[in-house]
């Protein structure tokens, strides 16, 4: 089995379960797999907006980013872990693009809410999560 990434939760994270989808921040060295083919975030003529895509990677350097069918565990700040997700999705995407229902998935606290609510980055990654057993 491939060990599954671990995401530690920020400080005042109030969750008590995975998160059923997260928002991150695409910047201009990320890039993304569609088709078979990598592309880069900054020549935004290849630019996915609300398109599903395979997977991405952080200023474009291997095992960073996400996948679909990458197992994630989910960590508090102490430590404890929370469970596992699989990712079932991945979106490009920003914030005007998101429905009410996948800002909800997103499970944020106030603080994370208003830091959603300034999300500027015209591009971005909505990761969609399933919970999984690992048993």
């Amino acid at each position: 089995m491939i060990e599954p990434k671990r995401v530690a939760l920020p400080p005042g994270s109030t969750l008590r379960r995975p998160p059923r989808a997260m928002l991150g921040y695409a910047c201009l060295d990320d890039t993304f797999l569609t088709e078979g083919t990598w592309y880069a975030v900054a020549d935004w003529r290849s630019w996915r907006h609300n398109e599903r895509v395979e997977s991405f990677r952080h200023a474009g350097v291997e095992n960073t980013g996400l996948t679909e069918g990458d197992v994630i565990g989910f960590w508090t700040p102490s430590g404890t872990l929370l469970g596992y997700s699989e990712v079932t999705a991945i979106r490009m995407t920003n914030a005007r693009s998101l429905s009410r229902q996948e800002i909800g998935a997103l499970d944020y606290n106030d603080d994370e809410y208003q830091e959603f609510l300034n999300f500027e980055n015209e591009a971005g990654w909505y990761v969609s999560l399933e919970r999984v057993d690992l048993g």
